[in-house]
């Protein structure tokens, strides 16, 4: 959501709870997933215990990174980047993990001549190595 009193950031995640058939008001993720930058299309694992989402943090590899961040209890650990085999120099996005396939799908936008090209890319992926 963008321009929202309680953001971080540029644009930040935030979460509803579902309680008794009933969603609650939507709240900001806060630190450590939304920072002063752009972060945006979470992937939330079915279990609730890890987010993939992509982030304009200026320490990654390009304009836009994959970042992946696991929840003990009601914290979330440190995002980390989801490395150069995912990210590149342009900007990748829209992650979604297909737990039988075990592959992670994502989106990748290249700008060239002036005009975006995106494309959908798919890489062999286990969450549980980014712990």
């Amino acid at each position: 959501m963008k321009d929202n009193e309680d953001g971080i950031g540029k644009s930040d995640i935030y979460f509803s709870e579902l309680t008794n058939g009933k969603y609650s008001s939507p709240q900001n993720m806060g630190q450590p997933i939304n920072t002063t930058e752009r972060e945006s299309n979470p992937f939330i694992a079915p279990n609730g215990k890890y987010i993939i989402y992509f982030s304009t943090d200026s320490t990654g590899f390009g304009e836009v990174d994959l970042y992946i961040s696991f929840r003990k209890k009601s914290k979330w650990s440190k995002p980390k980047n989801l490395g150069n085999i995912i990210n590149s120099a342009d900007a990748e996005f829209c992650p979604f993990y297909h737990k039988k396939e075990k592959k992670l799908y994502f989106s990748r936008q290249i700008k060239q001549a002036g005009r975006f090209k995106e494309d959908i890319f798919s890489v062999d992926f286990n969450p549980k190595h980014y712990r």
